[in-house]
């Protein structure tokens, strides 16, 4: 499943590995992979793990920030 969240932000699921309870996306720029969200144990909640190098503007960083909590919130459902 691929999902548009602003006009330069993009996050695909990835395949769920067997024995796996929690999805990971890929987050796409227009023309790099900014990173991956997935679950973070020690929080209880979905997290953006960036690679080195990356920058995010504060637009950028809300629109993760709201995909998280809402995944966050759906998984706790």
């Amino acid at each position: 499943m691929r999902l548009t969240l602003s006009e330069f932000v993009t996050v695909e699921q990835l395949p769920t590995a067997p024995g796996r309870k929690t999805a990971i996306w890929d987050v796409l720029g227009r023309s790099t992979r900014l990173g991956e969200i997935r679950w973070f144990s020690r929080w209880r909640c979905y997290a953006l793990f960036p690679p080195p190098g990356t920058l995010f503007n504060s637009d950028c960083l809300n629109v993760l920030a709201q995909f998280c909590a809402r995944a966050t919130k759906e998984h706790r459902a």
